[in-house]
């Protein structure tokens, strides 16, 4: 009965505790509003979205070439990934990517636009140092807009809120009744041994959601799942982190267990072997 109590009682906290872990470590990576300039750095320096702002760029210079010119697409793609390395621009993209995921921790689904006059000013010179002769047929500081797509993001927004009002109940209960668990048990070692499969357990999990997660919101917002999947990389990518330290602990778990079983073996083996004396003086 009492390993029968102790068994349910770790099961239910260990699903407990599973919610409580998943939601603290969402809040202060990929949910935290306080981090959107930390992982507006990681956005930009990834490749997949730096194709797609290059994309977008191109085909806003494309817009712009007077009438009767024409340039091959992969002029314009090399004229637009030049421009994304001028130091305005750079600025300008990383506060929209700053947006971007305010906006969607916020349920937002409009997308941010990029509209200054640094935009095309960059594109332009870096046209015309590509074709000197547009010099003077293409505007001094025409006027370009780019769009950062927040399409396929905005479930973080719902994501973070029913998560804030969760994990912390959660993480009160589990912990409540893994103790109850652990002073119940016979067998402390074997809650240990539990709590580590646990663990070993969630970090597997979010280490799948971390690479499968992008994949799945490029398939379901495809018109601009380049974009959303690559913002998804960074966001998920976050975990990868967390879920090898909570490995970690399911190491140290298991070993843990290990010398308390090896532990109380030998003090069983103590008392089995201690001489008792039976009977009265006389």
């Amino acid at each position: 009965m009492r390993r029968s109590l102790s068994a349910l009682l770790l099961g239910l906290s260990l699903v407990l505790a599973s919610m409580a872990w998943s939601g603290f470590v969402l809040t202060r990576t990929a949910l935290d509003p306080g981090r959107s300039e930390e992982l507006a750095d990681q956005m930009f320096e990834n490749p997949e979205l730096r194709a797609a702002l290059v994309s977008t760029l191109a085909n806003r210079i494309e817009e712009q070439l007077p009438e009767g010119v024409a340039l091959p697409r992969q002029v314009i793609l090399q004229v637009a990934d030049r421009a994304l390395d001028d130091p305005a621009i750079q600025l300008l993209v990383r506060d929209g990517l700053v947006e971007v995921h305010q906006k969607a921790l916020r349920g937002e689904e409009t997308n941010t636009v990029l509209h200054a006059t640094a935009v095309g000013t960059a594109a332009r010179n870096a046209l015309v140092a590509e074709r000197p002769e547009l010099d003077a047929l293409v505007p001094q500081a025409p006027a370009m807009q780019v769009e950062l797509p927040t399409a396929g993001l905005s479930f973080l927004g719902k994501i973070r809120v029913a998560i804030e009002s969760a994990s912390m109940i959660a993480a009160l209960v589990a912990a409540g009744g893994a103790v109850t668990a652990l002073l119940a048990a016979r067998d402390r070692g074997m809650i240990l041994r539990r709590v580590s499969n646990w663990a070993f357990g969630t970090a597997a999990v979010w280490l799948v959601i971390a690479l499968v997660m992008p994949r799945l919101i490029s398939m379901l917002a495809p018109r601009q799942g380049v974009v959303a999947g690559a913002i998804a990389t960074i966001l998920f990518g976050e975990m990868i982190r967390p879920a090898t330290i909570l490995a970690a602990a399911g190491v140290a778990l298991l070993v843990g267990s290990w010398f308390w079983g090896e532990g109380s073996r030998r003090r069983g083996s103590r008392l089995v072997g201690r001489p008792a004396y039976v009977g009265s003086r006389g």
